[in-house]
């Protein structure tokens, strides 16, 4: 698994402002140059104080990628996340 957190601080690169869609492909550039390519699976919002967030063990390769929600909030440490599932295509 590849989890990917985005803060406000300069590092929503990958999610700032975008609601991804199940069915969109995602590219991954590893730090080496490698892709890898991943299909959204679901999205969702989490609320941090009512449910954790402990991904369950996958036997495929995915990504999770979580970020704060709602995205322009100016409260910085706000208890909701936006949460992509995504898996190898």
């Amino acid at each position: 698994m590849f989890p990917i957190s985005a803060a406000r601080r300069g590092h929503t690169l990958v999610l700032g402002g975008l609601l991804l869609l199940a069915g969109w492909q995602l590219s991954l550039e590893l730090a080496g140059g490698e892709m890898r390519e991943y299909r959204v699976q679901s999205t969702r919002v989490v609320d941090t104080r009512h449910e954790n967030l402990n991904p369950p063990a996958m036997a495929d390769p995915h990504l999770l990628l979580v970020t704060c929600y709602p995205f322009a909030s100016g409260d910085v440490n706000g208890p909701l996340r936006y949460v992509v599932l995504a898996r190898s295509a």
